[in-house]
């Protein structure tokens, strides 16, 4: 499950300039709920940079367990996915805010 969360997380980090738009994608409801049951630790309905940051540790210890070369590799991805996702810099993730990045492919 964490790495299937984040494979989606990272699917917002930025992509090499491409010559036609991607795709728009809506997201998944189900991905959408995963993403926010494991990074929601409060469940207050939104995603804190503490959160997250807990969160991308956890990520980045078992990405390490099984490739300790990819040791930071995770925390790193998924700190561009927070700014990529915190639309407004407000320091926190809203559904809203994940959806908008999902369906933008960014």
């Amino acid at each position: 499950m964490l790495f299937a969360l984040l494979a989606l997380a990272l699917q917002t980090a930025p992509a090499p300039a491409q010559p036609t738009p991607a795709p728009v994608v809506e997201p998944a409801p189900e991905d959408e709920t995963e993403f926010f049951a494991l990074f929601d630790t409060d469940k207050d309905g939104v995603i804190g940079k503490a959160e997250f940051d807990a969160m991308s540790v956890k990520i980045d210890a078992e990405a390490a367990k099984e490739d300790p070369s990819q040791k930071g590799q995770a925390a790193s991805g998924l700190a561009t996915a927070f700014a990529l996702m915190d639309q407004n810099k407000d320091g926190k993730i809203t559904r809203e805010e994940f959806r908008a990045v999902v369906k933008a492919g960014q």
